[in-house]
């Protein structure tokens, strides 16, 4: 279901036909958080777009103001938004690395520029620019 987001199970035959989700997706900006709210621009018809923070789930953790994402439409209604894959962020706070602390993996939390927490390795330092998984909130690699 594109607007919940639930899967469900359904068997079809061979000569079952299935009729295609009108899915379009179109350049937006985000402008700015209001609270629980997130107000987009679409680039083509320059409207402002509000989406919820149940929507977004996740992505909204990742969003920069001015930033340019896609605007996932679904019969011509705003549904969701699909960020870059790999986003690059400063860390802004994080604890120093204990040399030889491996109770965690490895790894240590840390916050980034956005105000998102991710696990990120002992190494990484405040002040740092990481790359993120935008999809599964992880850390990738310093920036280069």
């Amino acid at each position: 279901n594109l607007l919940t987001g639930k899967v469900m199970e359904k068997t079809f035959q061979g000569s079952d036909k299935v009729e295609e989700a009108d899915v379009v997706f179109r350049k937006a900006q985000f402008l700015y958080a209001n609270g629980e709210e997130y107000e987009f621009m679409d680039n083509e018809t320059y409207e402002t777009v509000t989406l919820s923070a149940d929507i977004l789930g996740d992505s909204a953790g990742f969003l920069v103001d001015g930033m340019d994402c896609d605007l996932q439409l679904f019969n011509g209604v705003p549904i969701n938004i699909q960020l870059q894959p790999k986003m690059t962020f400063e860390i802004t706070y994080t604890e120093p690395g204990v040399q030889g602390d491996r109770a965690n993996g490895g790894t240590k939390p840390a916050t980034i520029s956005t105000g998102k927490v991710i696990r990120v390795p002992l190494f990484i330092a405040q002040g740092e620019r990481v790359v993120v998984n935008t999809e599964s909130g992880e850390y990738v690699e310093r920036a280069k």
